[in-house]
């Protein structure tokens, strides 16, 4: 700093940089403070973060500027402004001059007013989203998303909008820490444990933008339940949950909760970072069908921003996994909820009900094609047989038939009476058969005629043209 003693802090009504007078203490960390200071001359209210005098060595004054430069650099209207900054001197501490912005974070709002409806946390999840993706297209991680580094506030027409604090300890992708590596260094951990990545517990140095992705999830866990994924009596433990424990559903404690919400929480949380969202616009395309109209407008702005150009130092996403969460497979089980396990059986059931639609169409299919092929069948067999009279005219003589008698029952004589009797007329029992001569039949006895008649061998004249085909006279 070039500064032999370290200058003093300052207090509410105390004038600094010669024109804000200090109002009111809005926040205190471990090492500075954020107040309200009011412009001498036009009565503007800024917000002023300084470093307190036990937070000015070399590296925490680092630190903070590289904070105001990163937040600088975005222009996202989901991150605080910044309109000064400075590193100090003797009679001024470091300070970031800011924007001021009415309202709470969203920890102070879970706080006051519990789970947040499931549209409005999506969407605040989302808004927080938009500023990331910008920050990540700079090659900026964040490191610490966390409810108290959400603040939200209202547009000038009343709508609310959640502006992203504290990039403090981000992370440069574009190799500008290397020129400072303890602010970096791999025995460091940056962060709030609850909501650190696995890969930031282990080394905080070597974590990208799906660090972030992780704490977002946790977040919207934390914003639907007011609980957190991942618990433990003690940090150690926490810590050591986070890296091998499954986390709980939102479900288990909000039955409302979707699973498909679920199934986006779980994903943003897979230990191994490869299986979780790779960009913060896959991860608003999954969060838009639970998102309210301005939350869908958030999504859309996110993947415009990220189908911006990259910078060359920044890693491009990598391809994402298949989209299903393990907790949902078949050796994760356990996991899944009495009330999921009641939507599956509903779910089987109208499966089953299907199955057995489509099977009673096929039995139905199968019938008809039976009968298609019945009715074929038919149309190629012979025709029946049928009763026919033959033509009895003039030009057509009757076809004679030879009926000998057996040897048990001798042919009868017919007597002089009934050979004086007019023969009846001849009726074919049957029409002609296919690759047959029609058989010569020859006359049928009447009904006062014994049962067998050997017939003439000569053929029988037709009978004269007053008598009809019936053998009736006229």
């Amino acid at each position: 700093m070039g500064a032999t003693t370290k200058p003093r802090s300052f207090g509410v009504g105390d004038v600094v940089l010669g024109k804000y007078r200090l109002e009111r203490v809005l926040g205190v960390g471990g090492m500075g403070y954020v107040v309200a200071a009011r412009h001498l001359e036009i009565g503007e209210l800024v917000a002023i973060k300084m470093l307190s005098a036990n937070g000015q060595d070399a590296e925490t004054v680092e630190r903070f500027v590289r904070e105001a430069r990163a937040t600088a650099r975005l222009k996202s209207d989901h991150v605080v402004r910044v309109l000064d900054a400075s590193r100090g001197d003797e009679s001024t501490p470091p300070y970031i001059l800011m924007e001021y912005l009415e309202g709470e974070d969203l920890a102070a709002r879970l706080r006051r007013a519990g789970p947040l409806p499931i549209a409005e946390a999506v969407d605040f999840v989302l808004q927080a989203g938009a500023a990331l993706a910008e920050a990540h297209s700079l090659g900026i991680v964040h490191r610490d998303v966390k409810p108290s580094n959400l603040l939200c506030t209202t547009r000038t027409d009343g709508t609310p909008v959640v502006k992203v604090l504290d990039f403090g300890i981000s992370k440069s992708l574009e190799g500008s820490d290397a020129a400072s590596p303890s602010l970096t260094d791999t025995r460091s951990v940056f962060g709030s444990p609850m909501y650190m990545s696995p890969e930031q517990i282990r080394s905080a140095k070597h974590v990208d933008l799906r660090s972030d992705i992780w704490s977002l999830g946790v977040v919207l866990f934390e914003l639907l339940t007011a609980r957190a994924p991942f618990v433990g009596e003690t940090t150690a433990a926490l810590l050591a949950a986070i890296s091998a424990d499954l986390p709980q559903m939102a479900s288990t404690f909000r039955p409302e909760v979707p699973w498909e919400l679920d199934a986006v929480i779980y994903r943003c949380l897979e230990k191994d970072r490869t299986r979780r969202f790779q960009s913060i616009a896959e991860l608003a395309a999954a969060l838009r069908p639970f998102a309210s109209s301005l939350g869908a407008a958030t999504a859309d702005a996110v993947a415009r921003i990220e189908s911006r150009p990259r910078s060359s130092a920044v890693p491009a996403p990598l391809p994402s996994q298949p989209s299903v969460p393990a907790a949902f497979s078949a050796t994760e089980r356990a996991v899944v909820t009495t009330d999921r396990r009641v939507r599956r059986g509903s779910v089987l059931w109208i499966g089953g009900l299907v199955g057995a639609v489509a099977v009673a169409l096929l039995l139905l299919g199968g019938g008809v094609m039976a009968l298609q092929k019945r009715r074929a069948a038919l149309a190629d067999a012979p025709p029946p047989a049928e009763s026919a009279v033959t033509d009895l005219g003039p030009t057509a003589p009757a076809p004679t038939v030879k009926v000998e008698a057996t040897p048990a029952q001798p042919p009868p004589t017919a007597s002089p009476r009934e050979s004086a009797v007019a023969s009846p007329p001849v009726i074919a029992p049957q029409g002609p058969v296919r690759g047959r001569q029609p058989r010569s039949v020859g006359p049928v006895a009447s009904a006062s005629a014994p049962a067998a008649v050997a017939a003439p061998s000569a053929p029988v004249a037709a009978p004269p043209p007053t008598t009809d085909p019936f053998g009736n006279r006229y």
